[in-house]
């Protein structure tokens, strides 16, 4: 599977619009991290996206390029 980045496809999309792509099946696929704590991974999508209501981060497809993972 080729990553998407804005290089890749600047043409195509733009820097707001990569922002706002979500990844994952949904199936333990995903990781994320709150604040002051350590990353788990292995969780659904859902499960993942709870994070951001504290302020913690997440990922699903792009957990190989995300720097905090």
């Amino acid at each position: 599977m080729k990553k998407i980045s804005l290089k890749n496809v600047q043409n195509e999309l733009t820097r707001s619009e990569m922002k706002s792509i979500s990844g994952g099946s949904g199936n333990g696929t995903c990781c994320a991290r709150a604040p002051g704590y350590e990353t788990w991974c292995g969780m659904s999508y859902a499960a993942a996206r709870a994070y951001t209501s504290n302020g913690g981060q997440w990922c699903c497809d792009s957990c190989g390029s995300a720097s905090w993972v």
